[in-house]
């Protein structure tokens, strides 16, 4: 699946699980349609996605909204891995076959809720990861300084303080990149 697709998908995924109300027979039969197709892998059902939505204001505001706050998300390279990634390293065909499997259950905002929900998790964990390794190059690159500075002041135990003092500062200090500070 490209970008479009993965975003249309999730978009689409997060509306029916924000959903307060029930969904019309006739949408569920046309989601009940989406699902059939992508568990059959024919990804050009994905384009009817935004069509589809609009049958249901409720639907189509909270599809719109998810689908530009992901969009938001990907331009400010918040989000480092696709939706397939996410998903337990997923192949594409893997993918299709869960939110096939979702589209097609009874109760689809609740099994949305359930898929959304879980990819939250496992993003949000892999987001730390990369916050803990974020911090990491910074304590080594810090205390490397620090230890250089130290040894010019004061030799071997200069080294030593200066560099647990850098060390300390660098991981508790918030590390900025250059899109934190652009963004």
């Amino acid at each position: 699946m490209n970008p479009f697709e993965d975003r249309t998908l999730e978009a689409f995924l997060r509306a029916v699980s924000q959903m307060q109300k029930p969904l019309s027979q006739d949408l569920y039969q046309e989601i009940y349609r989406v699902g059939r197709a992508l568990k059959k892998h024919e990804l050009e059902v994905i384009k009817e996605i935004p069509n589809l939505v609009k049958r249901d204001v409720d639907l189509n505001e909270q599809y719109i909204s998810a689908y530009n706050n992901l969009l938001k998300q990907y331009q400010a390279q918040e989000r480092t891995k696709s939706l397939a990634i996410a998903v337990n390293g997923s192949t594409s065909v893997d993918l299709e076959s869960q939110i096939a499997q979702i589209l097609n259950a009874d109760d689809i905002p609740g099994a949305a809720k359930k898929f959304v929900s879980r990819l939250d998790s496992q993003l949000t964990d892999r987001s730390k990861q990369a916050d803990f390794w974020k911090r990491g190059d910074r304590v080594m690159a810090l205390a490397s300084g620090g230890a250089f500075l130290g040894v010019l002041l004061a030799q071997i135990p200069g080294a030593i303080i200066g560099g647990l003092l850098a060390a300390i500062y660098a991981w508790f200090t918030d590390p900025q990149t250059r899109s934190d500070r652009n963004g």
